[in-house]
């Protein structure tokens, strides 16, 4: 309920704008909407209600807000970052929550914001189911922007090494189970 209220009560235009220019800046193109889509449809598989599915569509929507402050070369070799580099990279993370707590129809979403960043073996279900979807949506989206001419077996068997550990279990199965009928 009170995620639907942010949904209509925070101006749409400040999260789209906000998405254009991480759009434009990463060269991403409509990584909201691919994250909002893979997100519900691993929500309707898992069986969530209205709740979860409106946090979804939110957290779809303001998961990148950080990436704005982060070079692009950081970006562009994400996957791949070790040291400085990484460490410079997860600054999005505080740069986002920053601008989240700034906009007062969002800042009731910092928690779950924070929980997309998190690691499943650390918090298991203490975070929010919604920004558990959210985190493995993210991975898959991640996985598959790095690795787009490896076989779909060895993107799979990447977010499988991950399971547990980075990724909710149940999460991962859903997402699998989702891109089997896309793909099949």
């Amino acid at each position: 309920p009170d995620s639907q209220v942010v949904l209509v009560g925070c101006s749409e235009s400040v999260i789209d704008r906000i998405n254009d220019i991480i759009s434009w800046k990463a060269s991403w193109g409509k990584r909201s909407a691919r994250l909002q889509s893979l997100a519900l449809q691993i929500s309707y598989k898992m069986g969530c209600g209205e709740d979860c599915q409106s946090e979804i569509r939110i957290l779809s929507r303001i998961a990148d807000m950080g990436m704005v402050g982060i070079e692009d070369r950081l970006l562009k070799h994400r996957l791949q970052l070790t040291g400085k580099d990484k460490l410079d990279y997860l600054k999005h993370i505080d740069i986002g929550r920053a601008l989240i707590v700034s906009i007062d129809e969002l800042s009731q979403m910092e928690g779950l914001y924070l929980d997309i960043y998190k690691r499943y073996d650390e918090w298991k279900d203490g975070l929010a189911l919604s920004s558990r979807i959210i985190n493995g949506a993210i991975g898959f989206d991640d996985i598959i922007s790095s690795n787009e001419a490896e076989p779909y077996e060895k993107v799979i068997g990447l977010l499988i090494k991950e399971k547990g550990t980075i990724y909710c279990p149940k999460v991962v199965d859903a997402i699998i189970s989702v891109v089997n009928k896309i793909i099949l």
